[in-house]
């Protein structure tokens, strides 16, 4: 699995969702989300070999599921994920954090003004900040208030001028609903499949990064420690937000990537060669199986 073949094989798939402005730009998003995870790679060092499976699973994932594709639904939320991650891990031991946490805070705000419940996620991001970044300073907590506080004060200006709050409680509103039952009913076989098979994925990457993290160094823990978290917040979204299930994948894709790479990367045994295989058949086949439908 190589970045290019998987780009053109992206390409392909969104092809097949039609050649709309929407559409492209969509593909170009998530290229960049790409970029992201691959400088994320690189810079953090998060597996010890050469290895583009990060970028390649997140890209061939998102290819082969259609349900992500929507630009504003998916591919932006997880792109604002993606850069959340990125200045977050740059915290770690850093001398001058804050410009760094204002960043990070600033995208997940960003995001969270097309899914709002991103915002849920900035308790568990500055925890991580205060527990394995190492960053304890009165000035952090203030630089990430003012990174979710700027784009919805940008928002509450625009609806000051035209006197019209309506759209900005109205996207909150829409997310303070219990789920019904009709919700879950509504979720189709084939991406409810495709989530449970993220979740197990995840999940034996967590296992493996458990039962292998004494052979790490401590900052590459911290950094998986971070995913986790927000893997395990995440899974908790997929099954409270039914009607939102595509974003939520989408933003557990993003966080979810590193783990399940590291696994396929550092095992080298006949079995998980063998569940690697099957695991691309698998995608290939909700692939066709989403095509179908569509």
């Amino acid at each position: 699995m190589t970045l290019p073949a998987c780009i053109v094989f992206s390409a392909l798939l969104w092809w097949i969702d039609g050649l709309d402005p929407l559409n492209i730009a969509s593909w170009m998003v998530c290229l960049f989300t790409t970029y992201v995870l691959t400088e994320l790679d690189n810079v953090f060092q998060l597996i010890r070999f050469r290895t583009r499976l990060v970028p390649c699973f997140w890209l061939f994932v998102s290819a082969c599921l259609n349900y992500v594709h929507p630009l504003f639904e998916v591919q932006l939320p997880a792109c604002c994920m993606a850069l959340s991650c990125f200045f977050l891990l740059r915290c770690y031991q850093h001398l001058m954090p804050v410009g760094s946490v204002f960043h990070s805070f600033l995208f997940l705000s960003l995001g969270s003004l097309l899914f709002a419940p991103m915002l849920l996620l900035a308790v568990p991001l500055y925890v991580c900040l205060h527990v394995y970044m190492s960053v304890k300073k009165w000035r952090t907590l203030w630089a990430a208030v003012i990174g979710l506080l700027l784009p919805y004060a940008g928002w509450s200006l625009w609806c000051m001028w035209f006197d019209d709050f309506q759209p900005l409680a109205a996207h909150f509103q829409e997310y303070l609903l219990l789920p019904s039952a009709e919700q879950y009913l509504a979720i189709p076989a084939s991406h409810l499949v495709s989530a449970v098979l993220l979740v197990v994925l995840c999940w034996v990457g967590i296992v493996y990064y458990v039962a292998t993290s004494f052979s790490e160094k401590i900052r590459v823990r911290m950094l998986f420690n971070v995913f986790i978290v927000l893997c395990l917040c995440l899974m908790a979204g997929m099954v409270g937000l039914p009607a939102w299930h595509a974003t939520t994948v989408g933003l557990f894709l993003v966080v979810s990537s590193p783990l399940v790479a590291r696994f396929f990367t550092l095992t080298h045994s006949r079995w998980t060669n063998w569940c690697f295989i099957l695991v691309s058949l698998l995608l290939l086949g909700l692939a066709v199986w989403s095509v179908k439908i569509q």
